[in-house]
């Protein structure tokens, strides 16, 4: 299979179901918990939670049992609105399916690869956003179609 998916998206998604957990029991957890049980270094967890920091997902907590408490309702984020969020601006399987960036060729309306990775997103996206943060946590054999 492809490597659609980049290591900044998987082990944000991991660092969030992980974080997700705390909406309902209101517990912080340090990111060095996380990265513990998630076999994820400190450092790079400090990095990939700023999104969910700046958008406003997480509540921080300090003193010696502080860490982060997760403030979104998790049956409100699909993981699309996770890849959205990670991925930066840069969540096309293609560069050509940006709008703004268009084919680096000029052939937008001609390109049969173009219209084949359009629709491969369009699954994907559809497929995303039927799966949402509570239905990963509440369910730990939980299983993608």
């Amino acid at each position: 299979m492809l490597g659609l998916v980049s290591t900044r998206e998987e082990y944000g998604l991991r660092l969030i179901i992980q974080l997700a957990k705390t909406y309902y029991d209101h517990q912080p957890v340090s990111l060095a918990e996380i990265g513990q049980k998630e076999n994820l270094s400190v450092k790079y967890l400090e990095q990939i939670i700023m999104p969910f920091r700046q958008a406003h997902w997480l509540k921080s907590q300090r003193g010696r049992t502080g860490g982060y408490v997760m403030v979104k309702n998790p049956k409100k984020v699909s993981l699309k609105d996770v890849v959205k969020l990670l991925a930066a601006g840069n969540d096309f399987l293609v560069p050509c399916l940006d709008r703004h960036r268009g084919c680096p060729n000029g052939l937008e309306r001609l390109c049969l690869s173009r219209k084949a990775w359009g629709k491969i997103q369009k699954n994907l996206e559809d497929s995303l956003v039927k799966i949402n943060l509570a239905e990963l946590i509440k369910q730990p054999n939980f299983r993608i179609p």
